[in-house]
């Protein structure tokens, strides 16, 4: 695509920067040696879904253009990872049920 196409007020970049305030842009998160997600609140049984059961849902690729509210595009980015609706149905659903909801 050429850059008349970009939406009105971007600016295409080659790079993808690192989002957050200037002291943390440089600072990565500590990866825990056994991830997980919680899955609790208003739940009657709070369960967890750990690293090897979430690779066990297909991955999808999606390639698309990024336009940042800060006006700068960058363009064909791969992104990947697990639905939300596939995270649901297989884990979500069957383990948690409503329970304690405020009335």
């Amino acid at each position: 695509m050429s850059h008349a196409q970009l939406p009105p007020g971007q600016q295409l970049i080659d790079e993808f920067p690192r989002f957050g305030l200037p002291e943390y842009v440089r600072r990565w998160p500590e990866v825990p040696a056994h991830p997980t997600i919680r899955l609790d609140g208003l739940v009657e049984s709070p369960s967890a879904i750990d690293l090897e059961e979430l690779r066990s849902l297909p991955r999808y690729e999606h390639e698309s253009d990024f336009h940042c509210v800060t006006t700068w595009t960058r363009r064909g980015l791969c992104w990947s990872g697990y639905r939300l609706s596939d995270l649901y149905d297989r884990f979500m659903l069957p383990r948690l049920h409503p329970g304690g909801a405020c009335q």
